[in-house]
């Protein structure tokens, strides 16, 4: 399965996520919640993370994730609820949203 599709399922599925992204040592713990293309057809992430190294605050907290950047993916068992904050009616879903939580 490719790491596009694992994503989309653990989307689907609320499932939480382990992964690698970009030049970490270690995993992020994320409760993905939105896969979606820019106003550029990139593809983006949405993500709670909860926990692992960030470069951008306290956590828990939202962080938008380029997929293309994510090395390592495994989806586990713990299943999430809809984290705060979260809009499913943001205005940067506007351009196509590829699956959501």
């Amino acid at each position: 399965m490719s790491l596009r599709a694992e994503l989309v399922q653990a989307i689907t599925e609320h499932r939480v996520v382990a992964l690698r992204y970009d030049q970490d040592a270690a995993d992020r713990r994320v409760q993905p919640h939105v896969l979606y293309r820019t106003s550029a057809g990139q593809e983006r992430l949405d993500i709670y993370q909860v926990e692992g190294p960030t470069h951008s605050g306290a956590l828990p907290e939202w962080r938008q994730f380029d997929p293309r950047r994510i090395r390592r993916l495994d989806v586990l068992d713990e299943t999430f609820r809809t984290a705060p904050g979260y809009n499913p009616a943001g205005e940067r879903y506007r351009h196509g949203v590829i699956a959501r939580a």
